[in-house]
């Protein structure tokens, strides 16, 4: 069974009233609102407006239609379909669709900054409609203290603002009677078994959960060693996505390198987008479909930053990405991935080193697209699972890298990739999990 989740930033095409806030708050949310404030330790400026839609009008709200607010024409679906494809992320299937598909899927409320609105599935305050009323309330809450608005493209912010609400919604269910804590559980949740994201490529998946995987264990972490005012920090210095998926190297002053990145088409192409950031995350996410983990992820080991620009080389021909991404490092390791990465995936390309910067042109592979395979252990896991495995005393970069060796081999190896993703596992296989580490850690000099 995997929870559902609700939503931050979330799209909202019921609008109700138009006045920015109401004067008072909906009196049957008053003592989750009051629970929010006091295990958050901040306090609302002013009430939110919260619709209680059935079923059938919440998910109305991520319908793809016409008339919705994701809704794109035939040539903006076609484009990001095609961008994609053509950094191996989907099989070139409509991609807008997808994403309504799973948000219809796995969402119970969301929360949206631009309207300042919460949309709640589900018109009856069971456990499940309260608890994720203290998710969305915290996001309210966040957003009237933090700038969510204007991060919200940042993997790291939104990954620090849902591990906060997670934890509050948490702190909330706890307070339930036993039977109450049942009951939220079992109707915030979804069947594996369940078909409804069989059209949604796995890669989408792993992209929109990343916040919900990667932030609570910093965001854990930070509220152990600092409280609310550890939380509070984090919130107004977000990590950067390197840093999120490499936590080790996170500290609340950290101020992360810098290198300027232009991503250049071909002269004479037609330009679409130029220089769009890129983030880490979605390239990890790529690589790992087509190679094996140690060897995208220690691609990027010392990624800083990169950027894309989309064009056409001509006006009917596929989408072709130009990207450039910059490394703090020896940019070697990643070009020779790109090399295996772009192979694998059934459009070969060449990439160039410009000082410590990576050049390299991928395009739309159309009729030869192939849906991306499975890894043996998800990206987010896998990422988790290293972090689990450097000791806060690793505190050398050769120390961090033989734990990290080790926590590769192990992710890499067939036979244990089912215990890594079991939700639970026995004693044996624990003891299993142990020795298989300890003989990475050895031949990794750990």
């Amino acid at each position: 069974m995997a929870l559902v989740v609700g939503g931050l930033w979330g799209y909202q095409k019921y609008v109700g009233s138009q006045t920015p806030h109401p004067d008072a708050w909906d009196p049957r949310v008053v003592p989750i609102v009051e629970f929010v404030e006091r295990t958050r330790g901040l306090e609302f400026d002013h009430p939110v407006y919260i619709d209680f839609l059935e079923p059938a009008l919440f998910m109305a709200q991520f319908a793809d239609t016409e008339d919705a607010p994701q809704s794109a024409p035939p040539e903006q679906r076609a484009y990001e379909s095609e961008l994609l494809d053509a950094l191996g992320l989907t099989d070139g299937r409509d991609a807008i669709a997808a994403q309504s598909t799973l948000s219809a899927a796995v969402t119970l409320g969301a929360y949206t900054p631009a309207t300042d609105r919460i949309i709640v599935r589900g018109d009856q305050l069971t456990p499940a409609v309260r608890s994720t009323l203290a998710h969305e309330l915290t996001h309210a809450l966040q957003a009237q203290h933090f700038d969510l608005l204007g991060r919200s493209g940042e993997v790291g912010m939104r990954a620090a603002a849902e591990a906060d609400a997670m934890r509050v919604e948490r702190t909330y269910v706890d307070s339930l009677p036993p039977e109450e804590q049942a009951a939220a559980q079992q109707d915030k949740s979804v069947d594996n078994d369940d078909t409804t994201l069989d059209s949604v490529p796995w890669t989408m998946v792993e992209l929109s959960y990343a916040p919900y995987v990667l932030g609570p264990q910093l965001v854990d972490e930070v509220y152990q060693s600092g409280g609310n005012a550890g939380v509070d920090e984090l919130m107004k210095n977000p990590p950067t996505d390197e840093q999120l998926i490499s936590p080790w190297s996170w500290q609340p002053t950290s101020t992360p390198e810098s290198i300027p990145t232009d991503a250049q088409a071909p002269p004479g192409s037609t330009i679409i987008e130029q220089n769009r950031p890129l983030s880490v995350l979605q390239v990890l996410v790529a690589m790992d479909a087509w190679l094996t983990w140690s060897l995208a992820r220690g691609a990027l080991d010392t990624w800083v930053s990169g950027t894309y620009t989309t064009y056409r080389a001509a006006p009917s021909g596929p989408l072709c990405v130009a990207i450039a991404a910059a490394f703090s490092g020896s940019p070697e390791v990643f070009r020779d991935a790109v090399l295996w990465w772009s192979g694998a995936m059934g459009f070969p390309t060449t990439a160039a080193i410009d000082d410590r910067t990576v050049h390299f042109n991928l395009c739309a592979r159309g009729a030869t697209s192939t849906m991306p395979p499975k890894p043996l252990v998800s990206t987010t896991l896998a990422i988790v699972i290293e972090s689990a495995a450097v000791p806060t005393e690793a505190d050398t970069p050769k120390k961090v890298q033989s734990m990290l060796c080790a926590a590769r081999n192990v992710i890499d190896d067939p036979q244990l990739a089912p215990l890594l993703q079991a939700a639970a596992t026995t004693p044996e296989q624990d003891a299993t999990l142990q020795r298989a580490f300890m003989v990475a850690a050895a031949s990794c000099g750990a």
